[in-house]
């Protein structure tokens, strides 16, 4: 049985990040959810496909600001 996390490298490929250090870049200004395991970051590849679909809190939340702006 697979995992079901990713890598940051895995994750990094899936967003099509041209790093991993752009990945780690992007993930607080844009909201990447992600969970630490020690030192590593993974990401729940269910939480990515709601997040890529807009279902995430941050995207609605960004989605309601820019509407009342």
């Amino acid at each position: 049985m697979t995992s079901p996390y990713l890598t940051a490298e895995e994750t990094a490929v899936l967003l099509r990040f041209a790093s991993v250090r752009a990945l780690y870049k992007a993930i607080p200004r844009i909201g990447i959810p992600f969970r630490r395991c020690g030192r590593r970051f993974l990401f729940d590849r269910s939480e990515l496909d709601r997040w890529l679909a807009g279902e995430s809190g941050f995207a609605l939340r960004r989605q309601a600001r820019h509407r009342s702006a």
